[in-house]
């Protein structure tokens, strides 16, 4: 007899949630600061390689230069970066924290650093169910 199949077996789909859920944490600490994570992760790149080109920090990022590009839009219009062309080829676009990007909210908090993510087991529901990896979010086990 065939084994159905199902979604929540996907390792795939398991870690896309887990990384959401990770990520929505992140995010909710981080909402005093005006900065989403994932907007601060761009900034900490950018600061540890100042004039990096778009292309390379989409390189860095695990993203193409278009879906690159679109996440640093907001990141320029609030002036917390600035894009400008490269001095040795003006077709290259490099990427530069702006003096109000140097220091935005979130470096001075550090509200991340009480996000606890370790990886964990869960039961599964059955009887002789083998566990299946989680993560524990601070004190929350969430199933993968």
């Amino acid at each position: 007899m065939s084994e159905t199949k199902r979604i929540a077996d996907c390792n795939s789909w398991a870690l896309r949630k887990a990384a959401r859920r990770v990520t929505q944490a992140y995010d909710e600490v981080m909402a005093s600061s005006g900065v989403r994570s994932t907007q601060f992760a761009v900034l900490a790149l950018i600061a540890e390689r100042p004039g990096l080109s778009i292309n390379d920090l989409a390189g860095l990022m695990v993203m193409d230069r278009t879906t690159t590009g679109k996440n640093l839009r907001p990141l320029e219009r609030d002036g917390l970066i600035s894009i400008v062309a490269a001095p040795d080829d003006r077709r290259s676009r490099r990427v530069n924290l702006t003096k109000r990007g140097l220091n935005p909210a979130a470096v001075r908090a550090r509200p991340w650093q009480g996000i606890r993510v370790e990886p964990t087991q869960t039961a599964r529901s059955g009887i002789g169910a083998p566990k299946r990896p989680g993560i524990k979010l601070n004190d929350a086990i969430v199933p993968l």
